[in-house]
């Protein structure tokens, strides 16, 4: 780990693949598999108490620098003023021999609230804290960003996909990063990690995985996103007869 890394992370948000894959990189920083495993406690809020906490990052580590403690659902028991003061006073005490990890899969400060200056209590303590506190948000991925991440997520596995590939397979997996890696890993092995996985390799290997949305249906059509629209009225199909789907969308429009 670098020399002053950051004593406690805050990460929130509904995109769990994308966070278990960040706190991944953590625990490698740790180094020797078996060292890091020795190093690692995986909490959670929902059973813990606070002097759990409180024994777990004052745990010395175990020939190596730092140790790292994982707390999923942070929240869930802090249900009064004095919890609350009580735990960021813990916080504000984690020693450098260790790496806190707060987890909530949910995102903290809606944009609405952040937009008026209303930010969540634990994400402005983290806001607040300097180089000590990390905090980033994990949104699920949605449109064009699910595209551009599933490339990413193609790229980083060795393989390259095609933007209109990655657009079909985005509209096929929903909002499921982790299916869609699933899915990048079988797409990259049958173009054997030598071409471009296109819209054909998508169409025949990928199942669709989501469900028919009259109103993702409807919204498709009013952007003149014919793949989009195309896609969907498929699912709904395949779930309703036409002339239901006809007199929603009608509906919709009126």
């Amino acid at each position: 780990m670098s020399e002053n890394p950051p004593v406690v992370y805050l990460l929130h948000g509904e995109d769990e693949y994308a966070i278990t894959q960040f706190v991944a990189t953590l625990v490698a920083k740790l180094g020797d598999p078996v060292m890091a495993d020795l190093n690692v406690a995986r909490l959670d809020g929902r059973s813990i108490s606070l002097e759990d906490l409180e024994t777990a990052t004052h745990t010395l580590p175990f020939l190596v620098k730092r140790r790292l403690v994982v707390l999923t659902n942070p929240l869930a028991r802090l249900n009064s003023p004095i919890a609350r003061k009580k735990f960021l006073t813990q916080l504000d005490h984690v020693p450098p021999t260790v790496a806190l990890v707060l987890i909530e899969y949910r995102i903290l400060t809606e944009e609405r609230d952040r937009k008026k200056g209303q930010i969540q209590w634990l994400e402005k303590w983290a806001l607040e804290g300097g180089e000590r506190v990390y905090t980033k948000a994990f949104p699920l991925p949605q449109g064009q960003a699910m595209t551009r991440r599933i490339q990413e997520m193609a790229k980083a596995a060795g393989g390259q996909i095609s933007h209109q590939a990655a657009d079909l397979l985005g509209s096929l997996v929903g909002e499921n990063p982790r299916a869609a890696d699933q899915e990048i890993q079988k797409l990259l092995a049958y173009a054997d990690y030598r071409r471009t996985v296109e819209v054909e390799d998508v169409e025949h290997l990928t199942a669709d995985q989501g469900h028919g949305d009259i109103f993702a249906l409807v919204d498709a059509i009013g952007n003149r996103d014919g793949r989009k629209a195309q896609n969907m009225l498929h699912r709904l199909l395949s779930e309703q007869d036409a002339l239901s789907i006809y007199g929603m969308v009608v509906r919709q429009f009126r």
